[in-house]
């Protein structure tokens, strides 16, 4: 048989989920058909081929190209099924542009009936895979560039950068509550002698921040801080402990640990 290839649609495709799940199972992967597609008309079977039965065969370019491929349904992420990414697909703008139609677990979802699932009866039930048909057109077939937006499905982990852009989010987020309640207190602090326990309270929250708090720490810390925030008066002898600290040793104090670890804490989340 004539060398043959998987389209560059199918490979972008495949290019995609590969890079969304890099420990996916791929055991029942396949392209280029067996006997059994051989012996009948299946888009497993790579068209301008002699003697071959591909599904269709009206594309002008004469590659032998395989225009069905098939995805081992264990994506390897707890929580994210193979179900999750069909749904997700039917619902994806443009997608019936590179895909004709989609096979699992006893259903068949085709562009041209809305992507609505229909029972399939063929003689695999397509359980331990996904079933993916390239579109009919040669701009299907060559279309490299579709983007499928896989990072939309399931349970993806956070990635450097997500991790980045949280840590800073965070840490620019508390020194804005911090100056702003310095600002506020600072104001309205009178001449009262300030209250010994209600100072450490707050210089206590801003030490407890450099040593990696628990959220228990840090919600009861935040609490004590945002009372003095908000309601601060003349006589407030919390409003006089803020006027001592000036935004620059607020800022100061934020270290960026603290941030991470809000950051490792969403991202175990998310990937748990």
């Amino acid at each position: 048989m004539t060398a043959w290839d998987l389209t560059a649609g199918l490979k972008n495709l495949r290019a995609q989920v590969n890079a969304r799940w890099p420990d996916r199972d791929r055991s029942s992967d396949g392209t280029i058909g067996d006997t059994a597609h051989q012996g009948s008309t299946s888009g497993h079977n790579p068209d301008d081929t002699s003697r071959a039965r591909p599904e269709w065969n009206g594309d002008p370019d004469g590659l032998p190209e395989v225009r069905a491929w098939d995805m081992d349904s264990d994506l390897g992420e707890p929580g994210t099924s193979a179900q999750m990414l069909v749904d997700h697909i039917r619902g994806l703008p443009g997608a019936g542009s590179v895909l004709r139609y989609m096979i699992y677990n006893r259903k068949i979802y085709r562009a041209s009936g809305g992507w609505a699932p229909v029972t399939y009866v063929g003689p695999s039930p397509h359980t331990e895979h996904i079933h993916f048909s390239g579109a009919w057109s040669q701009a299907a077939d060559n279309d490299t560039g579709f983007d499928f937006r896989l990072d939309e499905v399931g349970n993806m982990p956070l990635n450097s950068d997500d991790k980045t852009y949280i840590r800073e989010a965070v840490r620019s987020a508390m020194i804005e509550v911090l100056a702003d309640g310095y600002r506020a207190a600072a104001g309205k602090a009178g001449g009262t002698s300030p209250d010994d326990r209600v100072a450490r309270n707050v210089r206590d929250y801003l030490r407890a921040i450099v040593g990696g708090p628990t959220e228990d720490d840090i919600a009861a810390a935040t609490t004590t801080l945002l009372a003095a925030i908000t309601g601060v008066n003349s006589a407030d002898p919390t409003a006089r402990a803020l006027s001592e600290l000036d935004p620059a040793k607020i800022a100061a104090a934020i270290p960026d640990s603290v941030a991470d670890q809000v950051a490792d804490q969403l991202a175990a989340r998310r990937a748990a």
